[in-house]
């Protein structure tokens, strides 16, 4: 933050917002490609498996649309679990740029430079500032999955769901197996 002041905080916040954005395109991404890799590498094990040793990946992919949560609960945590790493950094990145908003900010990083030469009291005073700095993790949490709702609503805007959309590109990725 103390950098974001001295150059140009408005700049420094725009790439942030910048790099949190791409990063939540580079999940969709996985998101989809995960979708896609992951029925072609089990077809292509299903054809070197006699039988009894195949995967039936189309009936996980039947569960796993028509019970998510439950039966199919393997199948959606594994595709979800691409968009966790982008959600934390959301979190930490969005949490970073409210804490800005923390009263008495200013103060606490002035004494921050003269660290060794403030009292004891005034120490307590900025550390009592940082703690407060934390809560701003809260209103971000609820900002993310706000963002992540409203992009799970977007497959909406063609007639489709995400699932939809995600059974779609497992299976036109795997028509060469069957």
């Amino acid at each position: 933050l103390r950098k974001a002041e001295k150059s140009g905080g408005e700049r420094r916040i725009g790439a942030l917002a910048l790099d949190l954005f791409l990063d939540l395109l580079i999940a969709i991404a996985c998101l989809f490609g995960l979708a896609l890799v992951l029925p072609n590498v089990i077809a292509v094990y299903n054809l070197a498996m006699t039988q009894e040793g195949r995967i039936d990946w189309l009936s996980m992919l039947v569960t796993a649309y028509e019970k998510p949560w439950s039966d199919g609960l393997m199948v959606t945590g594994m595709l979800l679990t691409t968009l966790l790493p982008t959600a934390l950094h959301l979190v930490a990145g969005l949490a970073g740029v409210f804490s800005g908003c923390t009263p008495a900010n200013a103060k606490a990083i002035a004494l921050l430079d003269t660290w060794d030469s403030i009292a004891q009291e005034q120490r307590r005073q900025v550390m009592k500032i940082i703690r407060r700095r934390r809560l701003w993790v809260i209103p971000a949490i609820v900002l993310v999955l706000i963002v992540f709702g409203l992009l799970a609503l977007v497959p909406y805007l063609w007639g489709s769901t995400l699932a939809d959309m995600l059974i779609w590109t497992a299976l036109k990725g795997t028509a060469w197996s069957f």
